[in-house]
């Protein structure tokens, strides 16, 4: 795709490599966006193991480049053929220890949304020095070179493009390096492509490095037949590839091979686990991939104590083992009632000491003014202090409660804390297929939703609903549950068929009982899915049953019953009911106000909406005030890269245009884009709004060159999602008008008439937006040059300015 130059930069004075895309400014359109999409990605990820990007543009003569980090060293694969092979205790540590870093890096850029999907042994590259510092944050004390991930020309930014893995970029198509694809991205099925992709092609780059070859030959096989092994053959076991025919520890067997699952629900969910699973055999801990048996965890034990267990581990492990099988049964059937007993106590002694009765002479204030908040930072410092030391798995079970309080009182990282280390504990000790590794998941996946780290999250949701239905049953509450939850962030991603399907079997199964808490929230997140696809009756139905459930079960002051008022505000105001809107959306800030405070993302959802509402009225000095409280909120709440966040920006954007801040608009639409970018897929059609108002505004300000990429990639996303809908003929009437900015009338004209005809005579479009494409078609006639006749162009002119002046006056809006 490209050539690379070792090049100097003047300012700053140093060494870079340059990336200059083939075919100079001849180089089609996808190319270019390819190449573009390299550095979009590059400049998203700032990792030391990952090459840095500095600057990326175009010369006057159409040479597209971009300036990154140079790193001097070798590929990985060339850096392995110069090591003594695997034989030596030493030289496999050496080798884990480079992976890990290898796994590390691409676990960062999966938390910022990016998937490589071209990783291979020849896009590492091992530097020249070693890593300093580097064995000190790590238990196993390996010291191995510094590692740089490079060519993420191939990578997803979690969007819904169809770059799958070789070719161009259709579905069925595959692109990418056939040995180290995933079963999906052979198949060329974009939908199943998620982090987990990636973790295949770690698992092919870690058997390769413990073997010198590959799970499969496929050299001499076409490329139909080399699908076809990698979607249904199993890779060949390590001691089968090894050049020197050597026994691998089973730990590392097992580690390659569910990373190299076939079903990507059965691999690593994430990078991190991978890694912290070749860590924990590097420092001799049982590994989360196998089955914790007693006679496994006493040998990891003896292994770490060598000294001090000596023969008697082995005798110790024969011992436990026959003691766990004769008390097995016995234990299994009150092994629950014993753990529900003391997870009923611990959470007995935590909300204890909010009782005035548990006042002292020492502490009389003590029970005064508790707040949930101070319950659980004292509940979390009690774990923290072994105050469940021996009972893992109570100690999960409260951890997965204090992690889901924590999360739904917004603090996130309280929540990420105990999340992790309940699902950490559970996945030790039980299957790796139980139901409570699945409640973990399923929690866990709520919180990276939150976070904004929406291809975890999926990933997270789909392994917790494999195992439910495995385990449980698709009929289970528990399942419904599940599915309800991925359908909550499916219909979020726009894939709004899949996310429809599981709220409808969700609900299915919810109905089989008296409607509760469960089936309001389906109701209501599915009729905000129904509204989005236009079926405004039926979502209606159900937000009015919903609230019904809400109130006759919670009263009217709940954070539930806010939830369902704040998603009835939007069919009021599809229905064009502005002041029945803004009286629910009050409603809800209210209640949201005095239940959760004054520092809640829900509350700030509601302002932002509250907002827009005020802003269609005209009352934009109103408006204001609510958007910027929702962004602080926010950015205090969330963080600055939370797609909440992002969600704020844009609405303040949206604002300041309207008020004719141009400048301040163009700011924080770019910042909207830098923090929703990462976080959804790329032809969703928030980030299309925002493109097409950015384009908007550029041209306004007389830059309609730049406007013109902008208003084409949002042009060419209504096109292909909203077929029909009014959105393409709003960019068209914009595209038009940047050309005519750029005094490319002749292109502009087709455009900025289709565009109009468009809007005209749909009931959904303000009269404003049609007065306005009407308007730039008057200027284009009024300002094309000479080359066409003068007559023509003063008849076009007239007969356009009759048509606006039939027009209604324009809106505040």
């Amino acid at each position: 795709m490209g050539v690379v130059y070792e090049a100097e930069q003047r300012s700053p004075k140093r060494k870079v490599a340059l990336k200059v895309v083939r075919g100079g400014q001849f180089v089609d359109d996808d190319r270019v966006r390819m190449f573009q999409r390299e550095a979009d990605t590059l400049a998203r990820l700032k990792h030391p193991n990952i090459g840095a990007i500095y600057e990326s543009g175009r010369t006057d003569e159409g040479q597209h480049f971009f300036a990154m980090e140079l790193v001097r060293g070798e590929t990985l694969d060339a850096y392995l053929t110069k090591r003594p092979a695997v034989v030596s205790q030493g030289e496999l540590r050496h080798r884990l220890a480079l992976f890990r870093k290898i796994a590390d890096a691409v676990h960062y850029a999966h938390q910022r949304g990016v998937i490589h999907r071209d990783l291979k042994p020849s896009n590492v590259v091992v530097a020249d020095e070693v890593a300093r510092g580097d064995a000190e944050g790590r238990a196993s004390g390996v010291r191995v070179p510094e590692v740089k991930i490079l060519d993420f020309g191939l990578a997803r930014i979690t969007e819904g493009d169809i770059f799958a893995a070789t070719m161009q970029t259709e579905i069925g198509v595959i692109k990418g390096t056939l040995p180290y694809m995933s079963p999906e991205q052979a198949r060329g099925n974009p939908d199943e492509i998620d982090l987990r992709t990636d973790i295949y092609a770690l698992g092919v780059i870690l058997y390769e490095m413990l073997t010198g070859q590959r799970p499969y030959d496929l050299l001499q096989k076409t490329l139909v037949e080399a699908v076809r092994v990698i979607c249904e053959e199993p890779p060949r076991q390590l001691r089968q590839s090894s050049r020197e025919l050597r026994r691998f520890d089973p730990d590392i067997e097992t580690i390659a091979q569910m990373a190299l699952g076939k079903d990507a629900d059965r691999r690593y969910a994430s990078a991190a686990m991978l890694s912290e699973d070749v860590e924990r055999y590097l420092t001799s801990q049982p590994i989360l991939a196998r089955p914790p048996s007693a006679f496994y965890q006493v040998k990891k034990f003896a292994r770490r104590n060598r000294l001090l267990v000596g023969g008697l581990a082995a005798l110790l492990a024969v011992l436990l083992a026959g003691v766990v099988a004769s008390t097995w049964q016995a234990r299994k059937a009150t092994l629950e009632a014993d753990k529900s007993q003391a997870v009923s106590g611990f959470l007995h002694e935590m909300f204890a000491a909010a009782s005035p009765m548990s006042m002292t002479r020492e502490d009389p204030d003590k029970g005064r003014d508790v707040t949930v908040m101070q319950i659980l930072d004292d509940a979390s410092r009690r774990l923290a202090g072994d105050a469940l030391a021996g009972q893992p798995l109570v100690e999960a079970a409260v951890r997965g409660t204090l992690g889901a309080t924590y999360r739904d009182l917004g603090n996130y990282e309280a929540a990420e804390t105990n999340l992790v280390r309940s699902l950490q504990i559970r996945e030790q000790i039980l299957r790796s297929r139980h139901p409570e590794v699945a409640e973990s998941l399923d929690s866990l996946a709520l919180l990276r939703r939150a976070q904004g780290q929406f291809a975890e999250a999926e990933a997270l949701l789909r392994r917790a609903l494999a195992i439910r239905r495995q385990r449980l049953g698709d009929e289970h509450p528990a399942t419904a549950t599940t599915k309800y939850h991925l359908a909550e962030l499916l219909e979020e991603l726009d894939q709004l068929d899949e996310s429809e399907a599981l709220f409808r079997s969700a609900l299915a199964v919810q109905r089989q009982s008296t409607p509760g808490p469960e089936t309001a929230r389906s109701l209501d997140d599915l009729a905000m899915l129904l509204q989005k696809k236009g079926e405004a009756a039926e979502a209606e139905e159900m937000l009015a049953e919903a609230l019904s459930i809400r109130r006759r079960l919670l009263g009217d002051e709940h954070p539930e019953v806010a939830r369902t008022l704040h998603n009835l505000a939007f069919i009021l105001k599809a229905r064009g009911d502005l002041a029945g809107t803004e009286r629910v959306l009050r409603e809800a800030v209210e209640i949201w106000r005095e239940l959760l405070g004054d520092e809640h993302p829900h509350l700030a959802s509601t302002l932002v909406n509250l907002s827009v509402v005020l802003q269609e009225q005209g009352r934009l000095a109103d408006a204001e005030p609510l958007v910027r409280e929702a962004l602080a909120i926010q950015r205090r709440s969330l963080g600055n890269d939370n797609p909440g966040t992002g969600g704020a920006l844009y609405n303040l954007a949206k604002l300041e245009q309207s008020q004719g801040k141009l400048a301040d608009a163009e700011l924080h639409y770019r910042q909207a884009l830098e923090v929703l970018g990462p976080a959804l897929p790329q032809d969703h059609p928030t980030l299309a709004a925002i493109r097409s108002r950015l384009g908007y505004v550029l041209t306004d300000l007389g830059r309609a060159a730049e406007a013109e990429p902008m208003l084409r990639e949002a042009l060419d996303v209504y096109t292909s999602t909203a077929p029909g809908r009014w959105y393409s003929a709003q960019v068209k009437s914009l595209l038009g008008a940047a050309l005519a900015g750029q005094r490319r009338f002749r292109e502009a004209e087709p455009l900025l008439l289709e565009g109009y005809a468009g809007l005209k005579d749909d009931p959904a479009v303000a009269p404003d937006r049609k007065r306005s494409a009407l308007e730039r078609i008057v200027r284009l006639y009024e300002s094309w040059d000479a080359s066409r006749p003068e007559a023509e162009l003063n008849a076009k002119a007239a007969q356009w300015r009759t048509r606006l002046a039939a027009q209604e006056p324009a809106d505040s809006n």
